[in-house]
């Protein structure tokens, strides 16, 4: 366990700094010239030798590889530079915005797994029931619904015509509720399918059916033996689709004018603000990584056979 565990730590690394390679190429592929982007984030119109200082002092008149080496040991230690719009740190900002699209994220996570573990459950052991029917309805429904329309249809529906929760902003839980719900919307249509086909699958197990055999209660058998086999490829999936998490997140924060750390990134695109961009593609990587670490070690729990097999999940 504790050599599944160093593989997947010592992993990390090599992924981490192709990631900064990533960013650093895509930064100096980029058109927009950082020195010009900052006056312009400034309304100032500069004049060539004040490019061309502005220039020096970012380093941008160095050797690509010094250039590189010297973003590795500032990300290392966590310095993204300053924000060409407030002149304040990058991390100061992401760290006044973060907790926000934290609570955002993870509410839409928990949200899922309360919503798409029961009725997937259930689904599969009443199949071709009324709920199943009418859950088979909704996911179409759901997934064809991108995320920013259902943002504004539970607006009208709930804040404007019902009045009974928040337009928009953050303060209290009451204004979270909308935003959860839209973007945990495309992961509950998926992950309630996805369990109720694996259910569907592994209740024929050799290890189900000698279950049986034993006179073990069909309750048991299904939650320890089946759900138990079923539910660990629904926590990888959601590993996999935390992408597509990051992106719903900047639109729901747009939707509902959440000050979280997708709407920040979206008004750094719009003034081209490089420093901005670069912490939020890096921290969305690290992200990535790490919520995949967790759901390594989670299948790990759950099926014992992945230490076995190597860690190959």
């Amino acid at each position: 366990m504790v050599g599944f565990l160093v593989k997947r730590l010592l992993a990390i690394i090599p992924i981490f700094l192709l990631a900064i390679l990533l960013t650093f190429i895509m930064v100096k592929m980029s058109p927009v010239d950082p020195a010009e982007a900052y006056f312009a984030a400034s309304n100032t119109h500069p004049t060539p030798q004040a490019l061309e200082e502005k220039r020096q002092e970012m380093g941008l008149n160095k050797p690509i590889f010094l250039q590189y080496v010297e973003t590795v040991k500032k990300v290392v230690q966590f310095d993204f530079g300053d924000s060409y719009m407030t002149k304040r740190p990058v991390i100061d900002e992401i760290r006044e915005r973060l907790p926000v699209s934290f609570q955002l994220g993870l509410g839409s996570i928990i949200l899922t797994f309360l919503i798409s573990v029961p009725l997937g459950f259930y689904t599969a052991l009443h199949k071709n029931g009324f709920v199943d029917y009418s859950t088979r309805f909704l996911a179409f429904i759901g997934a064809s619904m991108p995320a920013f329309l259902v943002g504004y249809l539970l607006i009208i529906v709930f804040a404007v015509k019902l009045a009974i929760l928040p337009l928009e902003g953050v303060g209290t839980w009451q204004h979270l509720i909308l935003p959860m719900i839209t973007l945990a919307l495309p992961f509950i249509v998926q992950y309630t399918r996805m369990l109720r086909a694996n259910m569907l699958e592994h209740m024929h197990e050799p290890a189900v059916s000698f279950a049986r055999m034993r006179g073990l209660k069909e309750r048991i058998i299904m939650v320890k033996y089946v759900l138990r086999l079923a539910i660990g490829p629904v926590i990888t999936g959601l590993g996999i689709n935390l992408g597509t998490l990051m992106t719903g997140m900047v639109i729901v924060e747009v939707v509902f004018s959440i000050p979280g750390f997708g709407r920040y990134f979206i008004d750094a695109i719009f003034s081209r603000d490089m420093p901005v961009i670069q912490c939020y593609v890096l921290l969305s990587a690290v992200l990535y990584l790490v919520c995949n670490l967790i759901v390594d070690i989670l299948q790990m729990y759950i099926d014992p056979r992945i230490v076995k097999k190597g860690g190959h999940l």
